[in-house]
């Protein structure tokens, strides 16, 4: 009996530890899921705002669908918290490591402002042609008055996506 009883100790203390490696791993895949943000419950993107080279704007991203498939076509949801100047965006994807973009040029679409304010944009067009490490690279372009004359003034962002 005593036999039985460790056996069974032991058993019930496998299966704690296997569930444990269960529950480990759905978090370490939720936080894999950040490589690539897609959109929450509330509508709005997972991901962080991330500053633009000089600071003036802060930008965040999510794909629809998400995670980003390979060799398809999909969309982002980008939102851009800076002045209110009507900025103009461009978007591409870069892939660093063999000196090539996409094969598409993505449209960029204002879609009005979003629920903090920030104006939210949608990118139709986007196509990861191959696996690997990708560059979102963001531009955002708006015109700066100066008196009777005005500027265009440019600033940029990259993140950084695992396909």
């Amino acid at each position: 009996m005593r036999c039985l009883k460790n056996s069974c100790g032991t058993r019930h203390k496998r299966v704690r530890s296997f569930g444990l490696l269960l529950v480990l791993g759905a978090l370490l895949g939720s936080c894999a899921g950040q490589l690539q943000p897609g959109i929450g419950r509330d509508g709005q993107p997972i991901r962080a705002f991330k500053a633009t080279d000089q600071g003036t704007f802060s930008v965040r991203w999510a794909s629809i669908p998400h995670p980003i498939p390979i060799n398809e076509p999909f969309e982002l949801v980008l939102d851009v918290l800076g002045p209110d100047v009507n900025p103009l965006l461009e978007v591409q994807g870069w892939m660093p490591g063999h000196g090539h973009g996409m094969v598409r040029t993505p449209r960029v679409t204002p879609l009005g402002e979003g629920s903090m304010g920030e104006d939210r944009f949608q990118v139709k067009g986007m196509l990861f042609h191959m696996e690997g490490a990708w560059e979102l690279r963001i531009a955002i372009a708006w015109r700066q008055e100066q008196g009777d004359t005005f500027s265009i003034q440019r600033e940029s962002v990259v993140f950084e996506v695992e396909i």
